[in-house]
């Protein structure tokens, strides 16, 4: 944790620089655009100023006003030869020219032109020099920003540890998550007509862990150790281990638990009887205190989540216990890291029903609200 308070401090201060650096490139980006703008908008004014003197002299002529047409004709070749008093440079007559896209004669824009002109060899309005003070303006631009940004991300990159999670859970106060998961992953476990899509799911999950070699882990229950060195044993999930039809066959079905990791998360089990909360469903607390198990678990139990539903609920059979070894946690974000499992085999005292099933973790330090504790919400359709 040191080293991670330690690395969050250093990360503020970058993070300071950051700020401060953004805020000068904001300013530098608005000044541009400003600069930008003025240039747009002068050339737009001398521009509609033009067209404008050019369109009053092809009305004058359609009219046959001669004399006006002269006097317009004058007044834009003084503009487009720059001769306002006399105060331009003669051979500069280029230079003061109209874009090159609107043709006085016909009063039109004329596109082709605008796309290549090749009187005055521009290109889309501006000369290839005008075009590559453009392209290494914003080359040299994207390019320190560039380096800018993957510098910041170097940076930041290296201050992280490298098993450390995105998040990590709180320990001063009940925890709010993380939830159960559960495979078959439906929102509606259909039991008696879509029974091989759920057998199918679960042998997927569980060969995950038959592939992975034993002699690469130690046996915990024996032999103590660090959690990413813990091996959970799928065979120990009784009824519900794989290679079998999960119950399924008798609409008896298996459903496997698993506890969602949260990094750096700790638990804090009811390690005496007399500290087991109110809110905790009798059975569970019954088991706990007539069978005199191993404390050092976090507790699960399973319920119908309604009347209508404890009541179309015959029995819940756990394996390989009601709850979850401790030695697992916390999890450090090894890639080797276990999740242990919690199978449950499910059976209704009638067909034709749906049930909605209620599964809760219990430990001090998790939350027992249902909106935001460990829990999920599990539906069999026996119909």
């Amino acid at each position: 944790m040191l080293w991670v308070n330690l690395s969050f401090r250093i990360d503020l201060k970058f993070q300071d620089l950051i700020s401060a650096a953004q805020v000068i490139s904001f300013a530098i980006n608005d000044n541009i655009q400003k600069l930008i703008f003025r240039i747009f908008l002068s050339h737009a004014i001398k521009g509609s100023n033009q067209i404008g003197i050019s369109r009053r002299m092809a009305n004058g002529k359609r009219r046959g006003d001669a004399s006006k047409t002269k006097f317009q004709k004058n007044k834009l070749s003084e503009t487009i030869d720059g001769k306002n008093g006399g105060n331009d440079k003669p051979g500069k007559d280029s230079e003061k020219e109209p874009l090159g896209f609107y043709d006085p004669k016909s009063g039109e824009f004329n596109f082709k032109t605008f796309l290549y002109n090749s009187k005055k060899k521009t290109i889309l309005g501006r000369r290839l020099k005008r075009w590559g003070i453009c392209f290494m303006f914003y080359l040299c631009f994207y390019t320190c920003l560039a380096i800018f940004w993957g510098v910041m991300l170097f940076v930041h990159l290296s201050l992280i540890y490298k098993h450390e999670g995105p998040w990590i859970a709180p320990q001063d106060v009940p925890y709010f998550g993380p939830g159960l998961s559960y495979v078959p992953p439906s929102p509606n476990i259909d039991v008696v007509h879509d029974s091989n899509k759920s057998i199918k799911s679960l042998d997927e999950f569980l060969s995950g862990y038959q592939k992975l070699n034993a002699s690469d882990y130690e046996d915990c229950r024996v032999t103590p150790s660090s959690p990413e060195n813990c091996f959970f044993d799928v065979t120990t999930l009784g009824e519900c281990a794989p290679g079998g039809v999960y119950g399924y066959d008798d609409q008896k079905p298996c459903i496997i638990l698993k506890f969602n990791r949260a990094y750096g998360m700790k638990f804090d089990p009811y390690r005496k009887n007399d500290e087991l909360p109110n809110v905790m469903p009798v059975d569970l607390k019954y088991y706990i205190k007539a069978t005199d198990k191993n404390m050092n678990k976090l507790w699960l139990s399973c319920e119908g989540h309604r009347d209508g539903d404890k009541e179309a609920l015959n029995e819940i059979r756990y394996w390989p216990d009601r709850g979850y070894e401790n030695y697992y946690y916390p999890f450090l974000g090894h890639s080797k890291h276990l999740s242990p499992l919690v199978a449950i085999k499910v059976s209704s005292k009638k067909q034709g029903v749906t049930i909605l099933i209620s599964c809760q973790l219990w430990a001090k330090n998790l939350s027992t609200d249902e909106q935001h504790g460990s829990n999920t919400m599990i539906v069999l359709n026996f119909a």
